[in-house]
């Protein structure tokens, strides 16, 4: 027999894993982290905005308003449109290594939501809550992490477990 079968050790696949997919769970993680900080600015901005300017951006013939908070929602959710159909091709390339028919749901409807938000400037109130939902990739991704490089009985991946759930 001229086949040779080669069987790699848990901790061999684990490198493997993480050399192939790991740079794309750092570019997720990076992502989380600073979309849901943006989500956080935004909240704290329009926190205390009239129901209207939480409803909608207003235009530039409005003074005195929330419209520079709004432009900041715009903002985001332009980098949060990107990441998604960035995201929502590397996974549809690597099917369904990187997820399965959930995860391309779940990137096709936020993607929905920001293009309703951004065609028509509005809810931006409402987008500062979605877009802190982007904390639970966070641990989401610290959790695969900890996973792939063999930590599955770690006092760290029981409190990142607990925090995913939150």
């Amino acid at each position: 027999d001229n086949h040779t079968t080669h069987s790699r050790s848990p901790l061999d696949d684990a490198k493997h894993t993480l050399l192939q997919r790991g740079p794309s769970y750092i570019v997720s993680f990076l992502h989380s982290i600073y979309a849901t900080w943006r989500g956080i600015m935004h909240l704290y901005h329009l926190w205390n905005a009239s129901n209207l300017d939480k409803l909608l951006i207003p235009g530039k013939e409005i003074i005195d308003s929330y419209r520079w908070a709004g432009l900041h929602v715009a903002t985001t959710n332009t980098l949060f449109l990107s990441y998604l159909v960035y995201d929502l091709l590397h996974i549809l390339l690597h099917y369904p290594k990187l997820g399965g028919v959930d995860t391309i749901i779940h990137h096709v409807i936020f993607a929905s939501c920001s293009v309703i938000n951004g065609t028509f400037g509005i809810m931006p109130f409402a987008f500062g809550w979605l877009i802190v939902g982007e904390a639970s990739t966070i641990f989401l991704n610290a959790r695969w992490f900890l996973l792939k490089s063999g930590r599955q009985t770690s006092d760290l991946l029981n409190k990142i477990n607990t925090l995913f759930a939150a």
